[in-house]
């Protein structure tokens, strides 16, 4: 895997911390080694890789920003800021240097610090069984689903689910907002070991150390055919207790419809 420092004039949005764009991809572990060394290079930062769609992705995550003010600079003390964000003593009205990440971080964390996985549960969510099929599909082939081209976003924050508020996705009524993402990879980090590591236009993507044991393998899958409102179903809950026990990625959608 090639990688290469993106500046703003290779992107269609204000880049706000630093990023680089992936390419000549052979595999997942291509992508999971290659966020293992930045975080290495990049103490007290998390990687965070796009996954499907990047296009799309790129598109919904800036209406989530603007959609939840996330960039806005109301209360926030802009005496660290850098110069280049003002003009004639007036910020500009929107992000647009890395110096002013904190803005997105504090508003991201604040509008999602009340929400919870319960809250999740409760927002719909569907997993019809071809969308199943889709996922397993995922897992055996992951990248006959993510981009042959990816862009990996080194996150200021300490902790992985706070990575999403550096590229917030989940803007249709009937997707996962980004913060009940957000509460998402807090629970799974929290109760399976689950570190995320990447977001898409439908998929959000998880890895762990090795994969889960029978016991964690049947709870986990519990908790994700609750999520996907099919509670204690056993199509389900057989197919992730499966996926999760041979892989020790795990790849779910976060959107209304899944299509391969």
């Amino acid at each position: 895997m090639k990688t290469s420092i993106l500046s703003l004039d290779d992107t269609n949005y204000e880049v706000l911390c630093d990023e680089y764009r992936g390419t000549e991809i052979k595999s997942l572990n291509d992508i999971l080694d290659k966020l293992a060394e930045f975080e290495s290079k990049y103490p007290n930062h998390v990687a965070l890789t796009t996954l499907d769609d990047l296009g799309q992705a790129e598109y919904t995550s800036m209406h989530a920003i603007m959609s939840h003010d996330l960039d806005d600079i109301e209360g926030h003390d802009l005496s660290t800021v850098d110069s280049s964000a003002f003009e004639d003593g007036e910020h500009i009205g929107y992000l647009s240097t890395k110096s002013e990440f904190f803005i997105q971080k504090s508003n991201f964390i604040a509008k999602a610090k009340s929400v919870t996985f319960s809250n999740v549960c409760r927002e719909s969510l569907t997993l019809d069984n071809k969308e199943l099929s889709v996922i397993e599909k995922i897992h055996a082939n992951p990248l006959d689903y993510i981009d042959r081209e990816v862009v990996i976003k080194i996150v200021p924050v300490e902790y992985p689910a706070s990575a999403i508020c550096a590229f917030p996705n989940g803007y249709f009524a009937c997707d996962l907002s980004p913060f009940d993402n957000y509460a998402l990879a807090k629970h799974l980090e929290k109760n399976y070991g689950y570190k995320l590591f990447g977001i898409g236009a439908s998929l959000v993507g998880f890895q762990r150390k090795e994969p889960l044991n029978a016991t964690q393998a049947l709870q986990l899958s519990k908790d994700i055919a609750k999520l996907y409102n099919r509670d204690n179903d056993i199509a389900v809950v057989n197919s992730f207790s499966k996926l999760t026990q041979e892989f020790s990625y795990l790849f779910l959608k976060y959107v209304e419809y899944l299509e391969y």
